[in-house]
């Protein structure tokens, strides 16, 4: 995990089994971190992003920031399934205000959430532990993705992006 968040800005350029590393850019300044644990847990080899294909994610402020944030991140995470030889659909996404089920302040309601159907060989795998790699790897993109096999009610085809205390 990035544990703070140290800069502005995130450029991603790879991700390497053992060391995950980030360019964190700020003020003229260039950190590099580097975080091993995440994927020592984690089946990820080598993903190698062409300069000019880095996602630039700026620090979120509002809401909307962190929605647009969200969409990017999802697409990182999306792109990871395929990789690992996953296929998704989409579960619930946006969840209008007039829909009869849900918590009143879900984060699906913010545009701040998404829930991913998972399959492998053309089997749905609807078990919590089958979203496992998948959450790992969300968790770690960015401190305020949240993993829903995590929650105490698990969810293991929730994926949210923290806002104002809602997972």
């Amino acid at each position: 995990m990035f544990g703070r968040w140290l800069s502005n800005t995130v450029n991603l350029f790879k991700l390497n089994k053992g060391a995950m590393t980030h360019s964190l850019q700020g003020k003229g300044n260039q950190i590099m971190k580097s975080i091993s644990k995440v994927l020592k847990k984690s089946s990820i080899n080598t993903v190698e992003v062409p300069p000019e294909n880095v996602i630039e994610i700026k620090r979120p402020t509002g809401l909307g920031d962190k929605q647009r944030v969200f969409t990017q991140l999802i697409g990182l995470l999306i792109t990871e399934a395929y990789r690992l030889g996953y296929e998704l659909t989409f579960g619930d996404a946006y969840r209008d205000d007039r829909c009869p089920y849900g918590h009143q302040n879900s984060l699906h309601r913010k545009r701040l959430a998404i829930d991913l159907n998972l399959f492998k060989n053309g089997v749905w795998l609807t078990k919590t532990e089958d979203h496992t790699e998948l959450g790992v790897f969300w968790e770690n993109l960015h401190p305020d993705c949240k993993w829903g096999g995590r929650f105490q009610k698990a969810d293991g085809n929730h994926y949210s992006y923290q806002h104002q205390g809602m997972k």
